[in-house]
């Protein structure tokens, strides 16, 4: 008869046990689902040539130096040759040349650029700049002589071209810059700037 109350105790037990695990089963039961995910993004590239030198930097503070040379060509006015009755690399009435400027946007966005000029010109010689070979297109606001608004990424506008003269006059004051030798010098400033 003890067994038999142990055996009934434990098969109460067991059976209390089956019967709450049911209804603890049924009272926590839910869906449930987990996901992860996760994006990166990369800063794009900054980067804009000139004259095949790269200008940007991440050192705001310092400014790159490329090199410009427009009076290294100096063409005779009346036939468009290589200037051989003025020493090289002097100017004279009646000389006239030309710097095109090779500018790449190297970057992952679009740029706008703009090619500033500052003449210092001692002695006021009558030199004149313009954009076009036929020297209709005069220069009149230096601080705006090439741009573009929105060069493409990947693109180069290879050409963007200066072109100078000195015009023959009759004027009495050509002999003195001759006598005095005066200095022009020209200073390209480029400035490259993102297209929001």
């Amino acid at each position: 008869m003890k067994k038999n109350t142990i055996f009934r105790i434990a098969a109460v037990v067991l059976m209390c046990a089956l019967v709450t695990a049911c209804f603890a089963s049924s009272t926590f039961a839910r869906y449930a689902n987990e996901a992860k995910g996760s994006a990166t993004v990369t800063v794009a590239k900054w980067a804009f040539k000139v004259n095949g030198k790269d200008i940007a930097t991440d050192d705001q503070s310092s400014e790159t130096t490329v090199d410009f040379k427009l009076f290294d060509t100096i063409l005779d006015t009346k036939d468009g040759a290589t200037e051989t009755d003025v020493t090289a690399k002097k100017i004279a009435p009646g000389t006239k040349g030309s710097f095109a400027f090779k500018l790449e946007n190297t970057s992952e966005v679009t740029v706008a650029y703009n090619v500033a000029l500052e003449v210092t010109n001692e002695k006021n010689v009558p030199i004149e700049f313009y954009t076009d070979a036929a020297m209709t297109q005069k220069i009149t606001d230096f601080t705006k002589a090439l741009s573009n608004d929105a060069l493409a990424i990947g693109a180069a506008d290879e050409n963007k071209t200066i072109y100078w003269q000195w015009v023959y006059g009759e004027d009495v004051d050509d002999n003195v810059y001759g006598i005095e030798t005066p200095s022009i010098t020209v200073e390209a400033t480029v400035t490259a700037t993102q297209v929001d």
